[in-house]
């Protein structure tokens, strides 16, 4: 039997269905306002935020977009995004995502596991725990 090598995670990803194109609101909403919605995806991805962009942050996100504005209307017209206080929500993020909670918790509960597995793999059988 081959040992398959373990693949290295490149780090944050958005979930993105599959089928996302054929939303009618991404639809409607156009090209232009489409890569703006999927760069906040990405955004959300790697930042604990629950969806939520700030319109600095959509700064950031939109670097080297032209005509911002129009998209963020799109966005925001077709219930895309919805305004929050300074900012924008993702609508359907917590649909597709875990929560900021969760998601520490999962991180948080994984980490315990890989200490347990660490300190079990350090004994050996007559008790004692090995030299490291």
């Amino acid at each position: 039997m081959t040992d398959t090598p373990k693949r290295k995670r490149l780090g944050p990803y958005a979930k993105l269905s599959a089928t996302y194109y054929r939303d009618d609101a991404i639809m409607a909403a156009g090209e232009a306002a489409e890569v703006l919605f999927c760069r906040s995806l990405a955004f959300c991805a790697e930042t604990p935020s629950n969806g939520y962009i700030t319109d600095r942050q959509v700064d950031l996100i939109a670097v080297g977009l032209r005509n911002v504005k129009p998209r963020i209307r799109a966005l925001t017209d077709l219930h895309i995004w919805e305004r929050a206080d300074g900012g924008y929500v993702v609508r359907s993020w917590l649909k597709w995502n875990r929560s900021a909670e969760e998601a520490g918790m999962v991180r948080k509960q994984d980490r315990d596991r890989k200490a347990l597995l660490r300190a079990v793999s350090n004994e050996v059988p007559d008790g004692k725990v090995a030299e490291q």
